[in-house]
């Protein structure tokens, strides 16, 4: 059974004056092993639906299923959370949180696991220093500390890089993939870094409004919105106009533009190139990223 199964999920927040759809028939299963992606935009139901995953709050339909089980005490000893901005007690050091919840989680040699992670988070210099002291890149560490303590099967990160400097999040990245690679640990993943997710995600699923408007593999899901990528051929010199013109190409100095389909049709037009005795000397492909993606699909919604 796949350690995440969402089935036909509605979550409706009622309020005095009216009812607010937060989920909206949200079905997506998550396989054994892989980093799943969930992308959307502030507001979308992200947040609504890890609660749903943590036993945080209860759907109004559907139903949500956590390595096999529903969301419960039996569930949570087996998973773990970290989000940015997540916070503590600011008068705790980040070694008493750690050894909180290390106690929690039953954790045999604690001491030991704390000393490990801190090195590997680097900050095993900030560990007797008051929470509130830290900067929010520190406390994001410290907070990742914790989701890792008891060995999850399954992680929840939302937003988990949130606020890092950027060598401490490549380390951070660098970590979730040999977690998962190592351990087979399951991993969702929500975060608004678009590179990130496309480096680390299997797939995907796009929630907006409330629902699931796109899932599968990045590269699947990106071809739903984007056929086509952009080639700039820069030659040796400037190319004829008439053979500009009969090959239908587009041309800026020695620079000629093409609008391609896929890879038969790059390897067509280089070899058209080679045949007709121009040089090649730089070839720039730039092809639609899941942020060009992300944009798009929020301008059809």
């Amino acid at each position: 059974m796949n350690p995440i199964i969402v089935s036909h999920v509605n979550k409706t927040f009622r309020t005095k004056t009216q009812d607010i759809k937060a989920l909206q028939n949200v079905s997506f299963e998550v396989e054994q092993g892989e980093i799943f992606g969930l992308l959307g935009p502030n507001g979308a139901g992200k947040s609504t639906l890890i609660n749903i995953m943590l036993n945080l709050l209860t759907p109004t339909d559907g139903s949500v299923l956590i390595l096999g089980e529903k969301p419960g005490p039996r569930v949570l000893s087996r998973i773990n959370v970290v989000a940015g901005g997540s916070e503590f007690h600011w008068a705790l050091t980040p070694r008493d949180i750690l050894s909180f919840y290390a106690r929690i989680y039953q954790v045999t040699n604690f001491k030991e696991r704390i000393a490990q992670l801190a090195s590997l988070l680097k900050i095993h210099h900030l560990l007797d220093r008051k929470f509130s002291w830290l900067s929010t890149g520190e406390r994001l560490r410290v907070a990742f500390a914790k989701a890792m303590l008891n060995r999850p099967k399954l992680l929840l990160m939302d937003e988990p890089t949130l606020g890092l400097d950027p060598g401490i999040a490549k380390d951070v990245r660098a970590e979730i993939q040999r977690l998962n690679r190592d351990t087979g640990m399951t991993i969702l993943l929500t975060s608004h870094y678009m590179h990130e997710v496309e480096q680390l995600c299997n797939r995907i699923a796009f929630i907006s409004k409330g629902k699931i408007v796109d899932i599968g593999e990045v590269k699947e899901v990106k071809l739903k919105h984007f056929g086509t990528y952009e080639i700039t051929v820069t030659l040796d010199k400037k190319p004829k106009a008439s053979w500009v013109s009969a090959h239908a190409l587009r041309v800026e100095e020695n620079k000629i533009k093409a609008t391609l389909k896929d890879e038969e049709s790059l390897s067509t037009l280089l070899a058209m190139i080679h045949e007709s005795g121009y040089r090649i000397n730089d070839i720039a492909i730039k092809k639609p990223t899941l942020e060009d993606y992300f944009i798009k699909v929020l301008h059809e919604q």
